[in-house]
């Protein structure tokens, strides 16, 4: 079934964003509107999941930030291993603890970029959210570790310089990958 999901709607659903640091501005949280998927997508029905989901990015977009936690929710009870609907959970509670500092939002983030990562190890925009808020939350050596599992991925990434910074301070290295004496 998981394999079928990805495979219909792996296209329309799985064009990756990044950061969750970037906040409200970040382009999208991966979930392309219709007309990006194009005409063929616009005229095909949308399951209800789909369509939460859709609502959910949308809601996070306009920084609803509850609302957007809520549609994601609600989509994940009908997908509970889409790593895309815990990584729009996750970056809207990351949103939401950015205005508010409540240690609630803080875990429900953490832990919903945890689950997509779990549920899709393939699924590198969970692991840097998850470095990301790891980094501003002043724990360097786990957001190294989880920048080094998003560079083994996806090696040219844009962000490569700034993740290798900080792989190098948190472990102690020079530029070239040897410890610092």
């Amino acid at each position: 079934m998981r394999a079928s999901w990805l495979g219909i709607v792996g296209a329309v659903l799985l064009a990756p964003s990044c950061t969750c640091n970037k906040g409200p501005q970040a382009p999208d949280a991966g979930v392309p509107r219709e007309r990006d998927a194009g005409a063929a997508a616009a005229e095909a029905p949308v399951s209800e999941p789909v369509r939460l989901l859709r609502e959910a990015d949308t809601a996070f977009q306009a920084q609803k930030y509850d609302e957007a936690i809520d549609k994601a929710q609600k989509a994940v009870q009908s997908m509970p291993n889409n790593a895309l609907a815990h990584n729009v959970i996750g970056r809207a509670a990351a949103a939401r603890y950015a205005q508010s500092k409540n240690p609630r939002d803080l875990e429900l983030a953490r832990k919903s970029f945890q689950t997509a990562a779990e549920k899709d190890p393939s699924f590198w925009p969970a692991l840097q959210n998850l470095g990301d808020l790891e980094e501003r939350e002043g724990n360097t050596q786990a957001a190294a570790e989880l920048y080094r599992r998003v560079l083994q991925q996806q090696p040219g990434h844009p962000e490569k310089e700034r993740f290798e910074k900080v792989i190098a301070a948190a472990f102690g290295l020079d530029g070239g990958g040897a410890m610092k004496r």
